[in-house]
């Protein structure tokens, strides 16, 4: 993401990055740590998995405006 020039668009790709790779850390973890793993996430790792599902919905939501525009 350092590639990026914009500072914002910087900042919302490390953190949807960040709450992609929390999601997948706990989606693989054996059933018997899973609790474990969520008891111990960072406030960071919380708002970045927020921010990741805020991020998703909108773009589900837009793909449905478009395939209603197409029929």
């Amino acid at each position: 993401m350092d590639c990026v020039i914009c500072d914002k668009c910087r900042l919302n790709g490390k953190v949807q990055v960040r709450g992609l790779a929390t999601a997948l850390k706990v989606l693989f973890m054996p059933n018997n740590r899973k609790n474990e793993v969520l008891t111990s996430l960072k406030a960071g790792e919380i708002v970045s998995l927020v921010q990741l599902y805020s991020k998703l919905s909108e773009s589900l939501m837009i793909l449905d405006m478009f395939k209603e525009l197409e029929d």
